[in-house]
């Protein structure tokens, strides 16, 4: 089924539509993914400050419990303690914040040996000073407590490598994601454009130039130019114009051959008329003649 003028120009609106309706919807999705990679990049750094704290945390441990034992004095403990209270709700606080399974496990597993050392060192420690703090120095000065810090801040830096992995893939996930919302963007405006100048010749083909001919042989007919027709082509009603157009200037030249036969009939009929008129004015000259000829004839008998 062939479409009408309208039919085309709403087809190609919907064309359109869908075009920059897709666009729009991709655009969209790239600033959804630059955003979500944004979050996830406050997400990756707000991990990294708070396993910086849970480290810090066990640092206290080891800082509070070698400076109680060096100096013996209470004040010392006071880091310690602190510590004690918050490491609990500082793990699960990380645990919680961890996206990648992974993660979450080295997490995990860095807040089990961080309480292991805490009961199987620090505790037993403290206690060991509180009673011989001579055996409590014996015990630092070992270096096992050392040791078991360094196995936690090695942890620690594995931990911290890999997610600065994760940050590098990150940045550049949203580095090709910006790259991909700047060309899809271009694409899309070149494209929209090219489908604005593509529809514009198209109207210009169908709708545009048909009118202007139209427009010129309807001038030329009104200037008596009888001979004026256009092609019949265009879309749906403009091509039905240009006939209906056509055939009416075909009638409009047809009544006018009519009439101008009709006016040399006339004419002739009347160059007849007016050869019979003269006839009857010869014949009524002759009559009166011999009429009057009568009169005198007869006055003469």
């Amino acid at each position: 089924m062939r479409l009408g003028l309208t039919g085309r120009v709403l087809a190609a609106s919907g064309v359109f539509a869908i075009v920059f309706v897709a666009v729009f919807a991709i655009l969209v999705n790239e600033i959804y993914e630059l955003r979500s990679s944004s979050r996830l990049a406050k997400r990756g750094a707000e991990v990294t400050a708070e396993a910086n704290h849970l480290e810090r945390l066990a640092v206290d441990l080891q800082s509070g419990s070698r400076g109680f034992v060096i100096t013996g004095q209470e004040r010392f403990l006071d880091p310690l303690r602190k510590a004690r209270r918050e490491l609990p709700e500082q793990a699960e606080q990380l645990e919680q914040l961890i996206l990648d399974p992974a993660q979450r496990a080295r997490a995990r597993a860095l807040a089990l040996q961080i309480r292991a050392y805490e009961l199987e060192f620090v505790t037993p420690l403290v206690a060991m000073a509180h009673d011989d703090l001579a055996a409590a120095r014996s015990l630092v000065a070992s270096g096992l407590g050392k040791r078991r810090v360094d196995a936690i801040r090695a942890g620690f830096d594995r931990f911290h490598e890999a997610e600065q992995r994760q940050a590098i893939r990150r940045d550049v996930n949203a580095q090709n994601d910006a790259r991909e919302a700047i060309v899809l963007g271009f694409s899309g405006l070149a494209g929209s454009l090219l489908l604005i100048l593509l529809f514009a010749g198209y109207l210009t083909t169908a709708i545009v130039a048909p009118v202007r001919r139209l427009s010129v042989a309807a001038g030329r007919l009104a200037g008596a130019d009888l001979a004026a027709r256009v092609p019949e082509r265009g879309a749906g009603e403009v091509g039905a114009l240009a006939r209906v157009f056509n055939r009416m200037a075909e009638s409009i030249q047809e009544s006018r051959d009519e009439l101008e036969s009709q006016n040399t009939e006339l004419e002739a009929q009347q160059v007849e008329l007016e050869d019979a008129v003269a006839a009857l004015t010869e014949e009524k000259e002759r009559v009166d003649a011999f009429y009057t000829f009568g009169e005198l004839l007869i006055a003469h008998t």
